[in-house]
């Protein structure tokens, strides 16, 4: 993906930006900023984005009595592709489960490339699709990647299923192509807790659909791997990049005793 495309898709009408270390409040910021919209009464809906289903059931807790929708990234990423304009252009949409992910290598199997050899293809190859690398045709490039990538790209097409590490990736492909499909499922105000943990593609998506805000939250330190297997760090860098007039808090006071934040943290 070239760097204009790239700063097109993470651009946002205005962005708002938490930063800091584990157990310094970004979430408590970014819940208080969720309900100051909510009790603001502004128009368009607010949407929270989760990098995991655990911190969705946390912050509807947290928000039950405001008007404010709670997804993770994946749920957001289905909720396009399920659009009944998609579904009846055939558009794939079956998020597949672990097992049937399971199933689909046991049949890739069968290209007779040596089991661990198959595993460091097939994580290059979701790693690069969770990233949307295959915009450019030149992404594969040797026989076995070209290999694989046939034989899953295949199955995909033939059961109409989806894998996680794609799903945003076809969502962002659809809505950049559709204006309609972007306003059917925009927010006026979308805010992401734990940003660099979730995929680029996904990243992209939230500030694709955001109307008028996004507001992230994000930690400072390496990207855990929660809901979405390929977390993208960088991804919190080119959000800034592309939105020079940024609102940037660093929230620098650890609210955990050191013992607590090192075990989460381990």
């Amino acid at each position: 993906m070239s760097d204009v495309q790239t700063e097109t898709l993470y651009s946002v009408p205005k962005a708002h930006c938490f930063i800091g270390g584990p157990s310094c409040g970004k979430t408590s910021a970014l819940v208080a900023r969720a309900k100051e919209l909510a009790s603001s009464g502004q128009p368009g809906g607010i949407l929270y984005v989760c990098a995991s289903k655990a911190a969705v059931d946390g912050v509807r807790q947290q928000i039950f009595d405001f008007d404010i929708e709670v997804k993770t990234g994946l749920e957001l990423a289905r909720e396009v592709l399920v659009d009944e304009e998609l579904v009846a252009r055939g558009v794939r949409n079956r998020l597949l489960g672990q097992a049937e992910e399971r199933a689909l290598m046991e049949d890739v199997k069968v290209c007779g490339i040596k089991r661990h050899r198959l595993r460091e293809l097939a994580a290059f190859l979701e790693c690069g699709w969770s990233k949307l690398d295959d915009n450019d045709p030149f992404w594969v490039k040797t026989n076995e990647e070209e290999l694989v990538s046939g034989l899953i790209r295949g199955n995909l097409e033939f059961t109409g299923g989806v894998l996680a590490c794609e799903a945003s990736a076809l969502a962002v492909r659809q809505v950049a192509a559709d204006e309609g499909l972007r306003a059917r499922h925009a927010r006026a105000h979308i805010l992401v807790d734990d940003f660099e943990c979730l995929g680029r593609a996904t990243q992209m998506l939230t500030c694709m659909l955001a109307g008028a805000s996004l507001c992230v939250a994000a930690s400072d330190v390496a990207p855990v791997a929660l809901d979405e297997p390929y977390p993208y760090a960088q991804g919190v860098q080119e959000l800034l990049s592309s939105n020079s007039s940024a609102r940037v808090e660093h929230l620098n006071v650890c609210r955990k005793p050191a013992g607590i934040v090192k075990a989460l943290n381990a």
